[in-house]
């Protein structure tokens, strides 16, 4: 669970004034959200809309099996991607986890990602959450051959519990890829022309809100959480035009909005499943299951700095 954008250190009053512009919020990036399913069918799906995609799972304790979705825009550091983590009872996995006093899967989680120092990025956030028991570990690539030895693989940073009921919040540092990784087939473009991760939106209070605000290390004006690479964070009290079209979602991310680069054959490739106008904009929907986010298309982020709620 991982790639992104480079975050904005002028931060809103109440929010992580103490940290200065070249250091931690420089380093910490939006790189992606996962959400969890039961049914392997709900990714398999995409291989016929013009998404590039493995059926060969990354997998993780739990048992999860986690496929990708990949995004790799050119204003943009780094790649990014959509993960659909497939457990075949959700509840017996928490269940099983937190009789083992291990941290619970929440059923969506958002990731950021760090090139910078890690060690003081978990300082500020164990300070600053601190009745969320923050905590880091470092995990393998090859977990399941050598879980003792410190091996290539991530360092993870989180808390024990929730900071957002629902979503789990975490950064992630990646090692470099031991040579036997980078055999795989490479990542190719979306053929139906989907680039960039450009928002999420989620259904929270305020202070919820505040609390992804401070975890991100970015300010949020009124509706949304921005930095200045084009990714939002869009609570949907602020966007209220979206609220019908996901009355359906119950849960407190909503959904995803990816950008297309040509409406003709994000149409013909991905065939959405149904359309509508917000904010000057046309969105393509794409169904999911009722737990997970849903998938929104568009060509911009323009509905994001010209909505009026704002």
């Amino acid at each position: 669970m991982y790639k992104g954008l480079i975050l904005i250190l002028v931060l809103a009053s109440g929010c992580t004034s103490q940290i200065k512009k070249g250091t931690i919020g420089e380093a910490l990036y939006f790189d992606h959200t996962f959400t969890m399913t039961e049914n392997e069918e709900d990714y398999f799906r995409f291989e016929k809309m013009g998404f590039f995609t493995r059926r060969k799972p990354v997998m993780h304790p739990g048992p999860l099996a986690c496929r990708f979705l990949y995004f790799k825009p050119t204003d943009y550091p780094f790649r990014q991607y959509l993960e659909w983590c497939y457990t075949p009872d959700y509840k017996a996995m928490v269940a099983l986890k937190e009789s083992k006093g291990e941290v619970a899967e929440s059923y969506h989680g958002l990731g950021f990602k760090t090139e910078g120092n890690i060690a003081q990025i978990f300082q500020f956030l164990e300070n600053k959450f601190k009745d969320y028991g923050t905590f880091t570990f470092h995990k393998n690539f090859e977990w399941e051959k050598s879980s003792t030895e410190v091996l290539p693989g991530w360092d993870y940073i989180a808390t024990k519990k929730p900071i957002i009921n629902g979503i789990n919040l975490f950064v992630v540092k990646y090692d470099k890829l031991p040579k036997k990784f980078l055999n795989v087939k490479p990542v190719e473009p979306n053929t139906n022309t989907t680039d960039k991760i450009i928002a999420t939106i989620v259904d929270l209070n305020d202070e919820e809100y505040g609390r992804i605000s401070d975890f991100s290390l970015v300010p949020f004006s009124k509706g949304s959480i921005s930095n200045d690479k084009g990714f939002h964070i869009i609570n949907i009290n602020s966007f209220k035009d979206f609220k019908d079209p996901l009355k359906q979602k119950k849960r407190a991310q909503k959904a995803v909005v990816l950008r297309f680069k040509d409406h003709k054959k994000f149409i013909e490739l991905a065939k959405p499943d149904y359309k509508f106008k917000a904010y000057g904009q046309t969105f393509y929907g794409i169904k999911t299951p009722k737990d997970a986010w849903e998938i929104w298309a568009t060509d911009s982020d323009a509905f994001v700095r010209e909505n009026p709620n704002q």
